[in-house]
């Protein structure tokens, strides 16, 4: 259908001698072309308005700017990373390796607008799939060790939850620093030869975000849940004992708690 109507509508438009820019002037409508350039003049003037900054390692962030922006969100604070950064490189095996980048975007007066963090690593196609379907990818696994596996870029890493990226949805250039990010992912995958982008921990029910996501050439599905745990009522391990029934109490100590000094 819409095929022939871009074929039809033309010569129809010709036969009754009216072009398309009496038809858009007609219905008050802005021409595509005209659109287009708008959009893009206002999206160089707000990107020269934006810094983004790329870090390679946390180790070039200082600790107090990370921790500022993500460090009570995970387990993904600069001390976080920093052991994720020593634990998953040097490896001798190419999943045990991540590559990690750092992007901070700030406005004119320095102030950030964007923070946030990825991994590109060697990840299973079926990750997100229903078990049954991963057991019998797994049967294959045992004589294919990379069967369905591919190069992901995700935002935040395999062994960290919650919200990663920080946004600064009060100011005005919010979604123009979403898209530079967009355009760092794309030169990662590229570079990297990534066949999947990952952005998740995203909130479910905002309905502006996943319309900014759809526009952007991406698509949503639902992940596993979080569990969140809002307030602890302990500090101490004796606080923590305290606060359980014997019977849990009687199998931290002799079956946790013997192996507390085994490295």
């Amino acid at each position: 259908m819409v095929k022939a109507m871009a074929r039809h509508y033309p010569l129809a438009l010709a036969e009754e001698g009216f072009t398309l820019d009496k038809v858009y002037k007609a219905f008050r409508m802005t021409p595509p072309e005209e659109q287009r350039t708008d959009a893009k003049v206002t999206s160089l003037i707000n990107e020269s308005k934006l810094k983004m900054e790329h870090y390679s390692t946390i180790l070039d962030i200082k600790k107090e700017v990370w921790d500022e922006l993500l460090g009570d969100r995970g387990t993904f604070n600069w001390e976080g990373m920093n052991f994720l950064e020593s634990s998953f490189s040097l490896n001798p095996l190419p999943e045990d390796n991540w590559e990690f980048d750092y992007l901070i975007a700030r406005d004119l007066y320095g102030k950030p607008v964007l923070a946030t963090f990825f991994t590109t690593v060697i990840a299973k196609d079926d990750i997100f799939s229903p078990a049954e379907i991963s057991m019998q990818v797994e049967e294959k696994r045992k004589t294919d060790k990379y069967y369905l596996c591919s190069k992901t870029i995700m935002c935040g890493s395999l062994l960290t939850e919650g919200n990663h990226l920080y946004l600064d949805r009060e100011s005005p250039l919010w979604k123009e620093a979403m898209k530079m990010m967009f355009e760092k992912i794309s030169y990662w995958q590229e570079q990297n030869k990534a066949t999947t982008i990952n952005l998740r921990d995203f909130d479910s029910e905002d309905a502006e975000m996943d319309s900014f996501f759809t526009e952007n050439g991406f698509f949503k599905m639902e992940m596993p849940e979080n569990n969140v745990i809002e307030k602890l009522n302990w500090e101490t391990q004796e606080e923590f004992l305290l606060n359980i029934n014997s019977r849990s109490r009687r199998h931290i100590r002799q079956e946790v708690l013997k192996c507390e000094n085994i490295v």
